[in-house]
Formats: C-alpha cells, sequence, structure tokens
C-alpha cells in the first residue's frame, strides 16, 4: 500500500473513534522498510480530551468548529474521501452499513482487518497531505519518533490492527 492509502485507512478508523458510544480506538500495526511499526498517518491528534487538533491540509468546515466530521480532505476524488463515503455514506445503503457497523462495533479485528484491507488496496489517487507518519513506534527496535517523512512510493504493508481502549 501508498502513503495514500494508509492516510484513507487512518481516517475511516478514526472517524469511527470520535463517535460517543465507541470506547476503543484502533492501532495501525504495518510494515516499512522490513521493520515492524505503529503509528498514525493523519496528523489528527486528540490535545485533551474531546478537543482536536487537525493537520493543517485537512480543511475545517465553515463555522470553525473543531469536530472532526466537519473535517474533509480537499479532494472530492482522493483516496480519502472515496474510502469514507464507501464506509460512512451519506444516503446509507446496506454496504455502508454493514462496514461502518464492522469498524464500530470491532468485534472480530481479523473481519475489520480483511475487510478494510481488500478496500483500501483498490484505491488509487492521491491526497493533499503531506507523506508524513505521526508517533511511530518501532515494534522490532523499540523506538518512538514523532514524525517520519517518507517518500509517496514507499511501500507500506498492513500486517495488523489493535484495539487499544479509551
Amino acid at each position: 500500500m501508498n502513503i495514500y492509502q494508509m492516510q484513507a485507512l487512518d481516517y475511516v478508523l478514526k472517524n469511527s473513534y470520535l463517535s460517543s458510544d465507541i470506547d476503543f480506538s484502533y492501532q495501525i500495526i504495518f510494515k516499512l522498510n522490513d521493520e515492524l511499526m505503529s503509528g498514525e498517518f493523519l496528523g489528527v491528534f486528540e490535545s485533551s480530551p474531546g478537543e482536536l487538533r487537525v493537520h493543517e491540509n485537512l480543511q475545517v468546515g465553515i463555522i470553525g468548529d473543531i469536530n472532526f466530521y466537519e473535517y474533509y480532505p480537499r479532494g472530492e476524488s482522493s483516496p480519502i474521501s472515496r474510502l469514507n463515503n464507501l464506509i460512512y455514506p451519506r444516503s446509507s445503503g446496506p454496504s455502508g452499513r454493514t462496514y461502518s457497523q464492522l469498524i464500530k462495533k470491532g468485534i472480530s479485528l481479523p473481519m475489520v482487518f480483511k475487510t478494510l484491507k481488500s478496500l483500501v488496496e483498490n484505491l488509487d489517487g492521491e491526497n493533499d497531505l503531506e507523506p508524513i507518519v505521526y508517533n511511530i513506534h518501532s515494534l522490532d527496535k523499540g523506538y518512538d519518533l514523532p514524525f517520519l517523512f517518507v517518500d509517496e512510493h514507499d511501500k507500506f504493508e498492513w500486517v495488523s490492527l489493535n484495539k487499544i481502549d479509551k
């Protein structure tokens, strides 16, 4: 997968995390350059409970409220927009409800992984976001980095998904 696909994956997982009835968040486990890591692909951070800071390349809604649902990628054809519309469609079709409920319930991590992986792997195009991975933790070597700039052609292998209690 490329950085744009990983950003789209992180976006839909964070979208579910901010629902009030969800008591966990997802952690993405991936390989980059044959090293096992965890990290975030969007610059959306919770600075204090319920308050978000958002990366400059995601635009805020007209009112300017700090609300994740008011932030959209700038291109409707971006991988983030397309995956978000599949998982959380504006008009709730049966497949959209199935995908969103699977993610929100998080009962079977292998099923969430398998379902999302096939959707993410079929995305093409680019996002307006910089190719950065945030809050990197090397599972192989034990180091932590606040961010890592990557090349847009770097290949990520998404290997697992973890649940973390809020």
